[in-house]
């Protein structure tokens, strides 16, 4: 009977495959921000833009507010992943830079909660090429 009794405790303590697991729910951005300013400067009145891994995009195509900032933003979704990425930056749709980052995907709500998000800033400097802008963050 002690046995049985014993047996139950450490089950009801062990995770059953299935049953929600504890997470925190923290709303997080997957970005990668690339700014071009220094390229704007370089060549007026040409069509800037960006790529990650051969997704490319050009200032004004994904946002109202980005020839403002003239910072081109990829959503990388909800289920990033670590790895090597590389950043190109072009002019009139020719890369005029490139390089690749190592970049390391956070989960804001817990190792095993979703989601998996990745955040870095780029900047293109006409002179150094491309450069990871600092982080400010805590």
């Amino acid at each position: 009977m002690r046995l049985w009794i014993y047996s139950a405790a450490v089950l009801a303590v062990l995770p059953v495959p299935g049953c929600a697991r504890s997470c925190t729910e923290v709303g997080a951005d997957s970005v990668i921000s690339v700014i071009v300013d220094d390229a704007v400067e370089a060549f007026p009145g040409s069509r800037v833009g960006a790529c990650v891994d051969q997704r490319c995009l050009h200032l004004g195509q994904e946002d109202d507010d980005s020839e403002i900032q003239q910072r081109i933003n990829f959503d990388m979704g909800s289920n990033a992943r670590s790895g090597r990425y590389t950043i190109v930056v072009t002019v009139n749709g020719e890369a005029i830079s490139n390089r690749t980052f190592d970049l390391e995907a956070s989960k804001p709500n817990g190792e095993r909660c979703p989601p998996s998000v990745l955040n870095a800033s780029f900047f293109y400097d006409s002179v150094t090429g491309i450069g990871r802008a600092q982080s400010y963050d805590n």
